[in-house]
């Protein structure tokens, strides 16, 4: 059966087609380039590796991600063809193969990637090929980013917001550096252990709703987010009884399995956080901006 790459659609990554990528031409491409990516910097790879996951492709989550702001990004970097380039934001970068593979493959984009790890940045700067010329990295907060408002066609997020304390400030400022009518694509993991120092479903609706005022969305999210429904949609139990290399942590986190023994007294079984992933995409609305928080 054939793969298609649009059906990595909005909302939470469907199994039954998640299943599937591993043999879809387009991740068999990503995993080449990835591949060389790494092979030639290895060295320069060192550091963030260490931070995060040595092979950023393999999360248990980061294929269909990967994807899914691909094909959100086809419109963009379509009309910067019609156009003299597109300029594209990476915002909460890290330094992996991503960037480089769309400004590589197309003509006139040009890719800003922020990110607040000094270290991680400085090595960026030593990428040697397939890394792209028109990637450009800066150690920048992303709630206060250096850059001229309505300057950015689109700009993507994936998997930082919900480790934000201050996602509304981040939410506005991306949206002020977009263009009119510019894309933003967001994912963020939410937590279905309703642990209140993460993401949980009720501060992921509340997030929807301000989302809302200020782009034209892709689709019903908010129905999308009620609909969740365990059995169809990847999460990361999913992930540990079927590939639990693709797993970054091991254990539960340390403050978690306090908590945990103090309030149980038993300790906490290593079965990892209990998330999923949920995917956002739409464009900016005109009109004026309010803050907001995810609290609650």
């Amino acid at each position: 059966m054939s793969f298609v790459p649009e059906l990595v659609g909005d909302g939470f990554p469907a199994l039954d087609v998640y299943k599937k990528i591993d043999s879809s031409a387009i991740f068999l491409e990503l995993k080449d380039f990835n591949n060389q990516f790494f092979r030639n910097n290895k060295n320069d790879l060192e550091y963030y590796a260490s931070t995060w996951v040595a092979d950023p492709l393999a999360g248990w989550s980061r294929k269909w991600e990967y994807i899914y702001v691909l094909n959100k990004l086809s419109e963009v970097v379509k009309q910067s063809r019609a156009s003299s380039e597109a300029r594209i934001m990476d915002a909460g970068s890290g330094v992996t193969f991503f960037p480089h593979w769309i400004a590589g493959i197309n003509d006139g984009v040009s890719v800003k990637c922020c990110d607040m790890d000094a270290k991680s940045i400085a090595s960026a700067q030593n990428l040697k090929a397939p890394a792209s010329p028109n990637v450009k990295y800066h150690q920048e907060d992303i709630s206060k980013i250096r850059a001229d408002a309505e300057s950015f066609d689109a700009v993507f997020c994936i998997s930082v917001i919900e480790h934000c304390d201050n996602a509304g400030e981040i939410i506005e400022e991306m949206r002020r550096v977009l263009k009119p009518g510019g894309r933003l694509v967001l994912t963020f993991d939410i937590s279905l252990d309703d642990d209140d120092t993460e993401l949980t479903m009720k501060k992921a609706k509340n997030l929807l709703s301000i989302l809302k005022d200020f782009f034209h969305e892709d689709a019903d999210y908010e129905k999308l987010l009620a609909g969740f429904d365990e059995s169809s949609a990847l999460t990361t139990e999913y992930s540990r009884k079927h590939d639990p290399q693709s797993l970054p942590w091991k254990k539960p986190a340390p403050l978690k399995q306090f908590k945990h023994l103090i309030k149980t007294g038993k300790p906490l079984e290593p079965t990892f956080q209990y998330l999923t992933c949920f995917c956002w995409s739409g464009t900016k609305k005109q009109g004026g901006a309010r803050g907001f928080t995810t609290s609650g």
